[in-house]
């Protein structure tokens, strides 16, 4: 029992492979010990990626006598060296290549037939020169150009932190050479933060005041010209909504009389029926219908042609020369058209000086409305903007001093609508209801509850 004990692990494994059977060609692969012939495989391996073997070298070739001067290259012979930064692009391994000719995809140039090639020689040398090259040229010579135009670098003309020649609005107004990145940065440091806005609202801002001074009519203490212009235009809007309601009034809930259900009953079937025969109707013609079956015989829609009704030589020649003789009386007819045309060429003289005119009017007419657009609201979405309900006072309800006067207005909806009015904000509706999606509910099959009463029933008949 000692002696088992002190086996290794390779004795207890050897000696348990001895009874493996070896009749199979998987228990040779599974079993048999292959350790060196993949160490030997190994060896080659990488002695054919190194590109040499101690074995096979010599001794000079393995061993060198320092003289003090081996290994130590001129600046000459330095210089006609491959760069270091080119051993990147170098095999790793020194075994040959297995395949010594590879096939190699030929450039364009190479693909070219001796045809084609023979063609665009021949237009080369009689000056032609293809699109293809001209524009290349052309793109070629923007590029320089805009390059040109480009400001160089570390190039400043003039002293930035000189105070005695700097204009406050010059250095106030000029930060497009600043990046975004940095105005942000600076502008949030110092508490005004730069928000983005879109690009045509910056590049156009809007003519209308950020705040537009109110109407003199509704101060506290207004002159009775400035109160009675108000309340004009106050009374104009007000009439121009009820106008607005009236006719949507006359043209929907008025259009339509009132009539009991019996009645629209009856005119439904009657509208309904309209077209549709009637019983008696219905009984005439299927009598006169047997009457005809009876008497009528069967009759083709397409009789055939007899052949003896063919056309004659002559018939044909005679067809032949009417059409010869409309061709002629066309062609006199446009010939006639030409010459009266010579004729009207004061009248298309006049033609084009009052289209000209009515050109010029037109676009005088589109240049007053782009002015007069400048200061009009765009519509941004789905809704039009709407102009806010001036605040005004009646009569009676002026007063003379700040004290007893009556509130009127709110300054944040007057902003909300300056906004509106400026193109900066979406005109919307308020909205109080939310619409929530309406989820379908059921009841799962496993945690559906059957009625007891069923359930007693069906258990007292088994």
């Amino acid at each position: 029992m000692s002696g088992l004990l002190h086996l290794s692990s390779e004795d207890v494994n050897r000696k348990k492979k001895k009874n493996v059977s070896r009749n199979k060609k998987i228990y040779w692969r599974k079993h048999a010990d292959v350790k060196d012939v993949e160490d030997f495989l190994s060896e080659k391996r990488s002695n054919e990626r190194v590109g040499w073997s101690f074995k096979n070298k010599k001794n000079e070739e393995l061993f060198v006598i320092d003289n003090g001067t081996v290994g130590q290259l001129t600046q000459k012979q330095k210089a006609l060296l491959p760069p270091r930064c080119f051993e990147v692009l170098k095999p790793l391994t020194a075994v040959p290549d297995p395949i010594v000719k590879r096939n190699r995809v030929r450039s364009k140039e190479e693909r070219k037939s001796s045809i084609r090639k023979a063609i665009e020689e021949k237009k080369r040398l009689s000056g032609y020169i293809p699109r293809k090259v001209l524009e290349a040229r052309r793109s070629r010579m923007i590029t320089r150009r805009q390059k040109k135009l480009q400001p160089k670098e570390h190039n400043f003309q003039k002293d930035l932190w000189d105070s005695t020649n700097a204009d406050e609005n010059d250095i106030a107004g000029n930060l497009e050479w600043l990046n975004d990145n940095t105005l942000k940065h600076n502008l949030t440091k110092l508490g005004a933060f730069k928000f983005g806005i879109p690009i045509g609202v910056r590049k156009k801002k809007s003519v209308i005041p950020t705040v537009e001074f109110p109407h003199p009519g509704s101060s506290y203490n207004p002159s009775f010209k400035d109160h009675q212009d108000l309340l004009k235009i106050v009374v104009d809007q007000e009439l121009e909504k009820q106008k607005e309601e009236a006719h949507l009034k006359r043209v929907t809930s008025d259009l339509f009389s009132k009539i009991t259900r019996s009645e629209k009953a009856f005119l439904w079937m009657e509208e309904m029926s309209q077209g549709l025969p009637q019983a008696e109707e219905i009984k005439v013609e299927h009598d006169g219908k047997e009457e005809n079956e009876e008497s009528s015989e069967y009759k083709a829609i397409n009789p055939a042609v007899s052949f003896l009704k063919k056309k004659t030589k002559k018939q044909r020649r005679k067809q032949k020369l009417e059409k010869e003789a409309e061709f002629k009386r066309k062609e006199a007819k446009v010939q006639k058209k030409k010459v009266a045309d010579l004729y009207k060429l004061r009248f298309i003289s006049n033609d084009i000086k009052n289209i000209e005119s009515t050109q010029l009017k037109n676009s005088e007419r589109r240049q007053k409305l782009a002015a007069f657009n400048v200061s009009r609201t765009k519509r941004l979405g789905g809704k039009p903007y709407e102009e806010q309900n001036l605040a005004f006072s009646r009569g009676c309800e002026l007063k003379g001093n700040l004290r007893s006067i009556k509130n009127g207005g709110n300054i944040l909806a007057d902003r909300f609508y300056s906004l509106q009015k400026r193109n900066m904000l979406v005109p919307t509706v308020k909205r109080i209801r939310l619409n929530k999606a309406k989820v379908k509910s059921y009841v799962k099959a496993s945690h559906r509850i059957e009625d007891p009463e069923k359930c007693r029933n069906n258990t007292t008949k088994k």
